[in-house]
């Protein structure tokens, strides 16, 4: 809310009664208290009604001429939720057309884009990877945007029991927790929490696999997605990062021997939408495999997968959204 309003604090100071280094000062604990909306602190928004509590003539002036809006929802076809910025987001914001920043209601930045002229994009990247950014953010955007589709882009690690190459895109058709359950006598006993995509959109991706592969290797600008392919299965997902392929092997073999990699994100930004999602809304997540959990990550390889993953992404919901393929 207060970036979006920030040329009406602006104007409001210029036309007040307030010296030139007063309005100075305001300004600055204002883009101060948005800085700290911006990077999660849980006392934010009592600072902010506690800063603008010092302006009721700005409040009054708020409530008249925004009170219309409030009740609006931005129209937003498709929501893209990413880890990382760099180069996760960038990957998906590359492809959109007429590019523009802007924000969530509560303050939070996202960016606007367009497939073709018509169909609305936002993009969203968390403050902090992991299950819980990664729900909170799904949520937020569910709620403000009702859009007919929500994804996830981004990189993993991939299984090499599996035949799992880097550049390879994994599409998720279960998303099961790895940290959950019970320890006992000494022991961790799993239990793992479940949450499942769209089906629809599986279905998709499954007839059209050489299609969508053949798009990514025909618009890489590296070797490295020459050989590389389209594999459907489960993901593990946790807040801990895994370089242990032996870990990850005993895991997949107690949890769902199906197991194809390991993120952070993809259950929790399935469940928000299986939580909060709208009738007849369909999601998905895909990951560009960045390394095979043994091996260390390299930056070419991390844009490749980034890249391979935006694109896949971008190319089947394109396929959704048509007459050709409809999937609702």
């Amino acid at each position: 809310m207060m970036t979006e309003h920030r040329d009406m604090f602006i104007e409001f100071l210029t036309h007040s009664p307030f010296g030139k280094e007063t309005r100075k000062q305001y300004l600055n604990e204002y883009d101060r208290v948005h800085e700290l909306i911006q990077v999660g602190d849980p006392l934010a928004k009592q600072k902010q009604a506690l800063f603008l509590s010092k302006f009721p003539s700005f409040i009054n002036k708020y409530e008249e001429k925004f009170k219309s809006k409030k009740s609006k929802k931005t129209q937003i076809d498709i929501v893209i939720i990413c880890a990382l910025k760099n180069p996760e987001a960038n990957e998906v914001i590359k492809i959109l057309n007429n590019q523009e920043t802007a924000y969530t209601a509560s303050g939070y930045n996202y960016v606007i884009g367009y497939l073709g002229t018509e169909l609305k994009v936002a993009v969203f990247s968390l403050n902090q990877m992991g299950p819980v950014d990664a729900a909170s953010i799904t949520t937020a955007a569910l709620i403000e945007f009702a859009p007919k589709y929500l994804a996830m882009t981004g990189v993993c690690g991939g299984r090499a029991s599996r035949n799992i190459h880097i550049g390879d895109v994994l599409v998720v058709n279960k998303a099961l927790t790895y940290q959950t359950g019970e320890y006992r006598k000494n022991k961790f006993f799993y239990e793992p929490r479940v949450a499942l995509p769209s089906e629809h959109l599986i279905n998709l991706v499954m007839q059209n696999e050489k299609i969508l592969k053949n798009h990514i290797v025909e618009h890489a600008t590296t070797d490295t997605l020459a050989n590389m392919s389209v594999i459907v299965g489960s993901m593990l997902c946790g807040d801990a990062i895994i370089n242990d392929p032996d870990m990850i092997e005993n895991i997949s073999n107690q949890l769902d021997r199906r197991t194809i990699g390991v993120d952070m994100e993809s259950f929790g930004v399935i469940r928000a939408c299986n939580l909060f999602g709208s009738s007849g809304m369909h999601c998905i997540v895909a990951k560009g495999v960045m390394d095979i959990c043994e091996q260390r990550e390299n930056s070419r390889d991390k844009v490749a997968a980034a890249f391979a993953s935006a694109s896949f992404v971008v190319e089947i919901l394109k396929m959704a959204l048509t007459e050709i393929n409809p999937v609702i």
